[in-house]
């Protein structure tokens, strides 16, 4: 266009004066150019066509391509877009009935949550309580750290599926049902890839909605049972029906031949326990009820078949095969067998009965349940006990469970950081109030549903319809299927009492003044209980009190005022208040009618009580020198004794006639202390004398038990004496005093609880002979007894004293002379022991006489590490013997030179010291200069011919003797030693000397010979 413009441009005249463009003036061919397309850009402002037809080809390609390929991506993603039509029910207030809608999947959840905004608007820490509920106990995990849960319950028994129970007073609402469908949703986007639910902590967030790997039993069992229980199955046609059925065939995947329960793939298998194990059978149960299936039923039977195997004298516990049963374990086993029968598998009633005895063991007057027996009585267990009573048959009108009642309807969400912290517990009490009904189920209801409701997380993210847990419901699976369980509740068991309701709203309305004064104390007994505290049990004991007087002005039944008197006789004995229960038990068989006993309950903290009592008078008696008082004590103690044996037989219950022997067997043993503190020997001898004539095999008799115990109390005694003292009678007659219990080896009978309880006593017996065996020197055999003492009991709390014995038994034999193979290893071995344990805690005197023994014991290596480190030592002597015992050690490894070195490097002052000089002179000898070592012996021989330097006089002449022979000396030599036997022909009286200088005299006798 350029140049068009340019060549088409006429000529122009030349001018007489030059013009000369600015710098930033265009051309004349550009500023043509310009002009051209501003014309054209006019033009596009003036018509939409002409700009077109103005515009490149290539523009106008490019855009109707763009808006093919916008087209295109519309279409596309249109395409997969598949609409699943899902119910939603409305209700309207007028008129009053259920109208279907259909509507996607996106719809129907943005309705389900939407509804939450109708909910109440409770406050929600209003609802929040200071609940610290342990409901698991011991299941907390095995040793991975994975956490073992627990059972949820049943399934739709009631059978009216969802929204049955919303025209009911008291049960669901629109917003309950929105709930529950986001819960539903929740999990159903959080199925694993193979069918199953898996831990997902509570922080979990899955923007690109990845499905989760893995899966476990419990939480699968958990989540199906939701979608079980709101109507939907694996045979029925609807949104989850495939979720459903996946669940179901996972689970039954998982029974084996037997019908336990394995988590993980096959040939991969672990055990699992028995809280999941109850819930994946009730998963499975609540299936069959709904599919009629060969196999499920068959895994069904199967697994029933292995829960009724393992169910103990009451019920279950934790782990398969155990003795022991808690309420938390059986009440899930209940829940599972339950639902087996309603599907059509035989359960005995044997089952049941059980169960029922076990309810009666663990459940309280007051209506409190405990976890095991004599455990805790926690809200949540009150609530599993209600439930559990009333499912097996009993009324919601008994006394126990109206007491009960009052306890679990005041249960409320607790709530920290967001997350509810007891879901376990509001589970298990929706399902007890439900039963219950009446006024106490419409109370109860709407505060815990409506709290659930508010706490479901919104918004739009992964969260979105979950429950956030906390405390034992840690991740955020368990606590949504806990959170859709309760909400379900309505859905799936009918009462099982029919006008319970009616029943218990009668009861309430005719309770006497002093039964509602027994039922207020009740719920302070149970903060007592709980706390412990002096200040609430006391608040609990006037509240008893009170009733009690009420009850008795009234004439109320036995019934009622035998539970005012059981409570307070509890209530006494846990505040530690013997005279007080003691008083209340008492009052209590006063008042109990004519040919009825006191329970076996009661019977026992008399015993417990009238021991405690006893015991703060007993020791203090024992201790003190009051002959009156002692004697006073000691007639007690016989009068309890002589009770206790009439009423030990009569008692049924194993457990507490165990405890009953333990009590009277330890009264017994304090009788013979009181004998035994005024004459040993008498008290011995009295014990011996029951046992006489008596075969010593079997289990050991009372009289032989307080036999043995009397000896080693003796025995201690008597080698305390001996080693103190030194008396060696004592030691000969406490070892005679063992010897004859020994004989009957009364301890090796006892049972293993009875040995760990006197293995105390004993041990301090064994000690006390082994520090008297090495205080009059009688090593050999104090380090055998200590070595027997170690491998007896590798774990008592004296070992160290033991080894501390066989250290110094062996030390001393180690002086005396070389000892042998085995015995130098083993001193060895507690040498080394002993310094890693003492590591710098040693004093400069303890590491030297340490590194002596090390020497002694042949452990040259040792020995010179612990000499290294005196040599900085700040104090002189110290330090000079850890040069000298340097010295010794290199000439014992054959490095003379280096000993020299050793002895170089002490200071001028250190020279001439005996031990020095004596040591240089051994060194001279082993680099073969027995020359210079033999001057030096007989200037030492001069210098202490004096009687006070007797021993070391002779010791320097026999080895000058020896230095004579080295240096090939042997004329000299034989004078020398003709000298000394001239001097003194006994040898300064010593025949081990005499028979050392008369070997030397033949050995020089026979070199002179040759």
């Amino acid at each position: 266009q350029r140049r068009a413009t340019a060549n088409a441009a006429p000529s122009q005249p030349k001018a007489t004066r030059p013009v000369v463009a600015p710098r930033w003036a265009p051309s004349a061919p550009e500023a043509a150019g310009q002009l051209g397309q501003h014309r054209r850009y006019r033009a596009w402002r003036s018509s939409a066509g002409e700009a077109v037809q103005r515009s490149p080809a290539f523009a106008v390609a490019g855009f109707l391509h763009l808006l093919l390929l916008v087209g295109l991506s519309f279409w596309t993603i249109a395409s997969q877009l598949k609409e699943e039509v899902l119910p939603v029910e409305v209700r309207l207030a007028k008129p009053q009935k259920v109208i279907p809608v259909t509507a996607g999947t996106d719809q129907t959840q943005d309705a389900a949550l939407e509804a939450l905004q109708d909910a109440t608007r409770r406050d929600l820490e209003a609802l929040s309580e200071a609940d610290t509920d342990d409901p698991f106990h011991e299941a907390r995990g095995d040793a991975a750290g994975e956490v073992m849960v627990f059972g949820v319950g049943g399934g739709g028994r009631a059978g009216v599926g969802r929204g049955g129970a919303r025209e009911k007073r008291g049960g669901a609402s629109k917003a309950s049902d929105g709930a529950l469908t986001g819960g539903l949703e929740w999990l159903a986007r959080h199925q694993s890839k193979e069918g199953a639910w898996t831990n997902l902590s509570t922080k979990h967030t899955n923007p690109d909605r990845k499905r989760p790997k893995g899966g476990d039993l419990a939480r699968t069992g958990m989540a199906v049972l939701c979608y079980l229980c709101a109507d939907h199955s694996p045979e029925k046609p609807g949104p989850y029906q495939r979720v459903v059925k996946r669940g179901v065939e996972w689970l039954l995947r998982r029974v084996d031949r037997v019908g336990r329960m394995a988590k993980g793939r096959r040939g991969r298998a672990r055990w699992t326990y028995n809280y999941e194990h109850a819930i994946a059978t009730l998963a499975l149960s609540e299936a069959l009820s709904r599919w009629e299936d060969p196999d499920l039923k068959s895994g069904v039977e199967r697994a029933v078949s292995y829960i009724l195997a393992d169910q103990s004298k009451y019920g279950w516990r934790y782990g398969f095969g155990t003795t022991d049963t808690d309420t938390s374990v059986t009440s899930w086993m209940v829940l599972a067998l339950k639902s087996a029968e309603n599907a059509g598998v035989e359960i005995p009633s044997q089952a049941y009965e059980k169960v029922r005895a076990w309810l009666k063991v663990v459940t309280g007057h007051s209506g409190t349940t405990a976890y095991v027996k004599g455990g805790h009585r926690t809200p949540a267990m009150n609530a599993s006990g209600l439930f559990l009573r009333i499912m097996l048959g009993e009324s919601p009108t008994t006394p126990i469970n109206r007491r009960a009642t009052a306890l679990v309807g005041q249960s409320q969400l607790s709530i920290s950081g967001g997350g509810v912290q007891n879901f376990y517990h509001l589970y298990y009490a929706a399902l007890a109030m439900y039963q219950v009904g009446g006024k106490a189920w419409e109370t109860f209801n709407p505060r815990i549903r409506d709290g659930l409701i508010g706490t479901q997380q919104r918004g739009s993210g992964c969260e979105r319809g979950s429950w956030k847990g906390g405390g034992h419901i840690g991740d955020r699976v368990l606590a949504t299927c806990f959170g859709t369980l309760t909400l379900e509740t309505y859905y799936r068991y009918l009462p099982v009492h029919q006008g319970s309701e009616v029943e218990v709203e009668a009861t309430v309305e005719l309770l006497s003044e002093g039964e509602r004064l027994l039922d207020v104390a009740g719920a302070s007994f149970v903060h007592a209980r709980e706390s412990k505290a002096a200040g609430e049990i006391f608040a609990a004991q006037v509240s008893y009190e009170r009733a009690l007087r009420k009850l008795q002005s009234d004439q109320a039944g036995w019934e009622l005022r035998e539970a005012a008197h059981l409570a307070l006789i509890e209530l006494a004995h846990l505040g530690k208040d013997s005279d007080a229960a003691l008083a209340w038990i008492e009052a209590y068989r006063a008042a109990l009618p004519k040919g009825t006993e006191p329970g076996a309950e009661v019977m026992r903290v008399r015993r417990l009580e009238s021991y405690a009592r006893l015991q703060g008078r007993v020791l203090p008696a024992l201790a003190g020198k009051d002959e009156a008082a002692r004697r006073a004590v000691a007639k007690d103690v016989d009068a309890l004794e002589a009770d206790f044996a009439k009423e030990v037989e009569s008692i049924k219950s194993y457990e507490d006639q165990e405890e009953a022997k333990e009590l009277l067997s330890q009264l017994r043993e304090w009788q013979l202390h009181f004998l035994f503190s005024q004459d040993p020997a008498a008290a011995i001898a009295a014990a011996q004398k029951q046992v006489d004539g008596l075969p010593a095999k079997g289990r050991p008799t009372a009289g032989e038990r307080r036999l043995l115990v009397a000896s080693h109390h003796h025995a201690t005694a008597l080698f305390g004496t001996a080693a103190k003292a030194g008396d060696v009678g004592a030691l000969v007659a406490g070892e005679g005093v063992l010897a004859q219990v020994e004989k009957r080896r009364i301890y090796l009978r006892l049972l293993r609880k009875d040995r760990e309880r006197l293995r105390p006593m004993v041990n301090r017996t064994r000690v006390g002979l082994l520090v008297a065996l090495v205080n009059h020197k009688r090593y050999r055999r104090s380090a055998k007894e200590a070595w027997d003492f170690q491998r007896s009991y590798p774990k008592s709390p004296l070992l160290f004293q033991a080894e501390a014995v066989e250290r110094g038994a062996l030390s001393a034999l180690a002086r005396r002379g070389p000892l042998r193979a085995q015995q130098q290893a083993r001193l060895q071995r507690l040498l080394r022991r002993y310094a890693a344990r003492a590591k710098d805690r040693l004093s400069a005197a303890e590491r030297l006489a340490l590194a002596m023994l090390f020497e002694a014991a042949g452990d040259l290596e040792s020995a010179g590490t612990q000499f290294k480190a005196l040599k900085q030592c700040p104090k002189r002597t110290p330090r000079v013997l850890a040069h000298l015992g340097l010295a010794r050690i290199a000439r014992q490894e054959a490095r003379p030179q280096m000993g020299l070195d050793e002895l170089d490097a002490l200071g001028a002052s250190a020279q001439d010291r005996l031990d020095v000089i004596l040591e240089r002179c051994l060194l001279q000898r082993a680099i073969l200069e027995p020359l210079k070592a033999l001057e030096r012996y007989l200037e030492l021989l001069r210098f202490l011919d004096d009687p006070r330097a007797k021993s070391e006089w002779w010791a320097i002449a026999f080895e000058t003797g020896k230095t004579y022979v080295e240096a090939n000396q042997v004329g000299e030599a034989a004078r020398f030693l003709e000298e000394l036997r001239q001097r003194d022909r006994t040898f300064g009286r010593d025949p081990a000397r005499k028979a050392r200088f008369l070997d030397l005299m033949r050995e020089v006798d026979l070199l002179r010979s040759r």
